[in-house]
């Protein structure tokens, strides 16, 4: 059976589904942690068994926050521009310290061979990435980016 991102995201939304009612369950969130279980604290099994399931719910909310990531549609997708404020805008929304953008980029992660010619050439093919728009007190940049990259006319996305 071949498989497909799409049925892959539709098993990643169930197991988000489940999460939260965990996190719910345990109001993990709430008390940012398990700090209100009523266990025997002079019990070093007990607090083994605390600490690894605080470990665990730490990963489970990630989890759940980048599933709930991938999911939401893109709002705005675009190239960047600098306005005369020196901030970069893409499609009318400006972006400030801390936005969330995917950009596109090429480094040799994703290629095929095009073997449509006698070299059999490997063509590195774009794909999006995650990164955070932040400002070094001189100029703005992408957090995770190369530092060569140039953010006029970078083709970006926001979810």
């Amino acid at each position: 059976m071949e498989k497909s991102l799409d049925e892959t995201m539709k098993y990643m939304t169930k197991l988000q589904r489940v999460i939260k009612d965990l996190m719910n369950y345990t109001e993990f969130e709430m008390y940012d942690g398990l700090s209100d279980y009523d266990i025997d604290r002079n019990n070093p099994g007990e607090l083994f068994k605390m600490d690894e399931l605080q470990n665990i719910m730490g990963k489970l909310a990630d989890i759940e926050s980048q599933i709930g990531y991938i999911n939401a549609p893109v709002r705005v997708e675009g190239v960047l521009h600098k306005k005369s404020n020196d901030r970069y805008e893409v499609n009318g929304c400006e972006l400030t310290c801390g936005c969330r953008i995917e950009y596109l980029r090429r480094d040799g992660r994703h290629v095929i061979c095009d073997s449509n010619n006698d070299n059999d050439e490997w063509i590195e093919l774009p794909y999006w990435c995650k990164g955070r728009i932040e400002h070094n007190g001189k100029e703005y940049y992408i957090v995770g980016a190369d530092e060569n990259v140039i953010l006029e006319r970078l083709r970006v996305r926001i979810r």
